[in-house]
């Protein structure tokens, strides 16, 4: 299935544009197959007004903690690819969120997704919120953590 590269939020109207890259990465972690583990990183670009511009996506590394139903990210490298990406972009390019996998074929945050997600939006700063992804073998979930809900997102083709 091919991917769409932009994706709307009917509710309020919050733009979100996926680069080929993003997409690419995101979809070559697909757990397709019964021995493929959970796989995420992070999301980086830009932020316009409300809207989302994801341009990379930071890929598994071997300190992250990964099984077929879990992943905890291990944050000192994603981080320091972050700021990577923020100092060449001259503070363009930032953190916008997080992606992962689901072994399912269109997926959908779990109840652990949705928590995870409220602690961390509680710590963002910025009105907009944070964007989530989740990859599955066939369909990316994605949406908004707000301080007061989480937004899922629906395609635009």
């Amino acid at each position: 299935m091919q991917y769409h590269k932009s994706w709307v939020i009917l509710k309020n109207g919050i733009l979100m544009l996926l680069s080929d890259e993003a997409i690419t990465t995101i979809r070559s972690y697909a757990q397709d197959e019964e021995n493929k583990p959970e796989a995420g990183g992070i999301l980086l670009g830009k932020r316009r007004r409300n809207h989302f511009e994801v341009i990379h996506v930071t890929e598994p590394t071997e300190y992250d903690i990964r099984s077929r139903y879990h992943w905890i990210r291990s944050d000192k490298i994603h981080s320091d690819i972050a700021k990577k990406y923020w100092v060449e972009s001259q503070g363009q390019i930032t953190y916008l969120g997080e992606w992962h996998t689901h072994p399912e074929t269109i997926p959908s945050p779990s109840t652990i997704d949705l928590n995870e997600w409220r602690v961390l939006v509680d710590k963002c700063s910025h009105p907009a919120g944070m964007s989530m992804i989740i990859g599955g073998i066939d369909d990316l979930w994605c949406g908004i953590a707000q301080k007061e809900s989480i937004i899922a997102m629906s395609k635009v083709t």
